[in-house]
């Protein structure tokens, strides 16, 4: 089926904008396994040719966010920021009209393709808090996570998450109807943006217990462990919370245990490794097994954890690294290798430095750390820079380039951060 939309979309040119628009939606919903996701990002680029042409403000508010939808769930896949963010500064300016479900849409798309603007918050945020007792439990769940993403642009956070709390508290009430999944995405949300550890840990967590673990999938569970490894490291009691939920995780993870799944386990892991040896070995033995069928991004997530992993906690890293560097060095030469995936995987092999992948990975890094790096952001650039000190490469040509990016994008990040990242490149 893919196959024959990606030749659909490519020898015609007369696919009008509404059905662009359903294509991008059902891309956004439609769950492929890793070895297809090349051929959902070649369908998006040959998607976005054709609505860059076309009139998409004659678009009804949802086919619109159909679009923004498609392009958020697949980023990694296939990026078109000019059509992106045009799409989204055309729903602002139609959000007191739309139907609160596609806000909703618009807000969760929004936040994962990283747009930071504040004035495109702020519509959202007001219409939300003005129909905040109309959401559902597994909306007010999704809105806490999502309104956690881009904290940073919103003007009336504590206002937002407040009025997010009542209504997750309605909804734990006897006549809610607050589900696993919602529990889960709540529980991002409030100890990521707001440090609402009382109301994760009074709350939250004893309803999930009350729910039974076993209501809970494994991906439910997958992002519960997740939202507790981004809490902020001042808040205290967010380990024994995360060793109950890493118990459940253990005996739902096996062969079959999704990609998505476990290489979210995998980076969750790289912020908060569980002391639980069966899990680890039962996490990164099922990433091992697929890696050589995953993206990029994927992969620079199983490295991203396994590197962070002490060896007295999971025996068998070193295997599992040896096991994986086919699948590292395919990624790192990628042609289509994002900016982005590269900074984790340079960042994790700093990490690993005392493991023979830093050896093994040194040319395909150093190779595309050239290609990539001049499109960095300065916070990435400051990232490498501490990276290279760690392992010890002192390229010229690529001290060189970090050194220019770094004096292009001097003034995007914090003066003491840029006077580190100079002395390490100087060191």
């Amino acid at each position: 089926v893919l196959e024959h939309l990606e030749q659909l979309l490519v020898v015609r040119d007369d696919h009008e904008a509404e059905a662009l628009a359903k294509v991008c939606g059902a891309l956004a919903t439609t769950i492929v396994p890793s070895s297809l996701e090349k051929l959902v990002g070649s369908c998006l680029d040959h998607a976005a040719a054709h609505l860059m042409v076309r009139d998409v403000s004659s678009l009804d508010f949802g086919n619109v966010v159909d679009i923004l939808a498609g392009y958020a769930v697949h980023r990694s896949r296939s990026s078109h920021p000019e059509l992106t963010r045009g799409a989204m500064e055309l729903l602002v300016s139609r959000v007191s009209d739309a139907e609160l479900s596609d806000v909703v849409r618009l807000l969760g798309a929004s936040a994962d393709l990283s747009f930071s603007d504040p004035a495109l918050y702020r519509p959202l945020s007001v219409y939300i808090l003005q129909n905040r007792f109309k959401l559902n439990g597994d909306q007010l769940g999704y809105c806490a996570q999502k309104f956690a993403k881009v904290k940073s642009s919103l003007q009336n956070a504590s206002q937002l998450f407040a009025s997010l709390r009542v209504g997750l508290e309605i909804e734990l009430g006897p006549f809610g109807q607050l589900g696993p999944a919602a529990v889960s995405t709540a529980v991002a949300g409030f100890l990521r943006a707001h440090k609402e550890l009382p109301f994760v840990r009074d709350v939250l967590f004893p309803y999930a217990e009350t729910l039974g673990w076993e209501t809970f999938s494994v991906e439910d569970l997958a992002h519960f462990y997740d939202g507790l490894s981004r809490a902020p490291e001042d808040l205290e009691g967010v380990e024994d919370i995360a060793g109950h939920v890493a118990d459940a995780i253990g005996s739902m993870v096996g062969p079959d245990t999704p990609a998505n799944v476990v290489t979210l386990l995998c980076l969750s892991f790289s912020r908060l490794a569980p002391e639980n040896k069966p899990l680890l070995e039962a996490v990164f033995q099922r990433a091992a097994q697929i890696a050589p069928e995953l993206t990029a991004p994927r992969v620079a997530m199983i490295v991203s954890g396994l590197t962070v992993v002490d060896t007295e906690d999971l025996p068998t890293r070193d295997q599992f690294l040896e096991q994986l560097q086919p699948s590292f060095l395919r990624c790192l030469e990628e042609p289509t290798l994002h900016q982005g995936t590269l900074y984790q995987f340079v960042t994790a092999i700093g990490i690993g430095r005392d493991t023979s992948l830093a050896t093994t990975l040194r040319g395909a890094t150093t190779a595309a750390l050239l290609r990539l790096v001049p499109e960095m952001p300065g916070s990435s650039v400051c990232g490498v820079a501490q990276a290279l000190v760690d392992l010890g490469w002192d390229e010229p040509d690529v001290c060189a380039v970090v050194a220019e990016r770094l004096d292009t994008t001097r003034y995007d990040v914090a003066p003491e951060r840029f006077a580190a990242a100079v002395a390490d490149l100087r060191s």
